[in-house]
């Protein structure tokens, strides 16, 4: 696919578009074509989980207790580096970047194109974030 295959309101815009195709692995590897449905996916991420436990025994009469106690740090990693852990989603915008504007005299759609410049962005939701907890059990025995 190239500049006269596809016709823009602007014909600025066409670097823009390009640059957004080649930017992403599925659409440049797949040009031209129409896209499969769900043939693009998110990129993997991974991340660390931490805990802590410490049981304190302690007996009260003929009983032993237990006091539990546990800190979990969930998204370990990205507490050390912002940049780890951080799980990208497709942009509402890349999901339609050409919006049609008109048909011209021959009938042809005429588009503008409205996307980011990338497909991917980080997932402003608090599984990109590191996050602790506390815990407590007591057990009786």
């Amino acid at each position: 696919m190239d500049q006269d295959d596809i016709r823009l309101d602007d014909p600025s815009q066409w670097a823009a578009l390009d640059a957004f195709i080649e930017q992403d692995d599925y659409l440049s590897e797949h040009r031209g074509e129409i896209a499969e449905r769900f043939g693009a996916v998110n990129p993997w991420y991974s991340n660390v989980d931490l805990r802590v436990m410490q049981d304190i025994n302690f007996g009260l009469g003929a009983q032993s207790q237990t006091l539990q106690l546990n800190l979990d740090v969930l998204n370990f990693m990205n507490l050390i580096n912002s940049d780890w852990g951080v799980r990208k989603v497709a942009s509402p915008a890349a999901t339609s970047p050409l919006q049609l504007v008109r048909f011209d005299p021959d009938g042809e759609p005429v588009f503008d194109f409205t996307g980011p410049s990338e497909t991917y962005i980080d997932d402003p939701g608090v599984f990109s974030r590191w996050r602790v907890q506390l815990g407590a059990k007591w057990m009786l025995n």
